[in-house]
């Protein structure tokens, strides 16, 4: 059943199946994936490397950064924002919400947010 669920929600079966989360043995940006991933109860493989590690992970990534997201289909989605913005759509319950102006107002949120950090 929830695999049903699952496939509605986007033009791919991306989603189904277990996800693996690639970040710093740390906390970092990666902690807010690891919480959406926890808290929407969507199942993932916490994938840490230390930063001895990163100069061979590195040019693995998609835009030379960390976290990557490894969905069950192979392929990977990166960038922080765009990492969470995709598990609150998939999450259950649903961490993101459906109403263009209030997913507008969670993404202003996460923007004054990353530029406080900036």
């Amino acid at each position: 059943q929830d695999q049903d669920q699952l496939s509605i929600m986007g033009p791919t079966n991306a989603a189904a199946g277990k996800h693996i989360l690639h970040y710093f043995d740390l906390p970092g940006r990666g902690e807010a994936v690891r919480l959406a991933l926890t808290l929407g109860a969507v199942a993932f493989e916490d994938k840490r490397f230390t930063g001895k590690e990163w100069p061979q992970i590195k040019p693995t990534t998609p835009w030379l950064t960390v976290p990557v997201l490894e969905l069950p289909d192979g392929s990977r989605l990166a960038q922080t924002h765009a990492v969470l913005r995709y598990v609150g759509r998939i999450s259950n319950p649903r961490l993101y919400p459906e109403d263009p102006l209030l997913g507008a107002r969670v993404d202003e949120l996460m923007d004054a947010i990353n530029d406080a950090q900036v």
